[in-house]
């Protein structure tokens, strides 16, 4: 079988201006491209979870906002109630001793 050698060139050969060249064979090659194949997967695949994960709990916010808007109506309606029975009791009371 023929070996087939792939040229590449670090970043650190292009800083120093002096390429340095580097041999892989091509088995190599191959197990360092499945290699980096492989993390490229998985970080995408954790990149789709948290993306739901964040769908998810948006959802959740959505809802729980809906329930405090519902329970600040509700607050601020017996919040009203309140002050105006106690003025009422005020007025009665005034009108009385008037």
């Amino acid at each position: 079988m023929q070996i087939q050698l792939i040229k590449v060139f670090s970043s650190a050969d292009a800083v120093d201006e002096q390429q340095e060249e580097k041999i892989y064979t091509e088995s190599q090659w191959k197990a360092t491209e499945k290699y980096y194949l492989a993390r490229l997967n998985k970080e995408r695949e954790e990149k789709e979870r948290a993306q739901e994960l964040a769908r998810a709990l948006q959802g959740q916010l959505a809802n729980k906002i809906k329930e405090l808007d519902k329970l600040d109506f509700f607050v601020t309606a017996l919040s009203n109630t309140l002050l105006l029975t106690t003025e009422y009791h005020r007025t009665g009371k005034a009108q009385q001793n008037g």
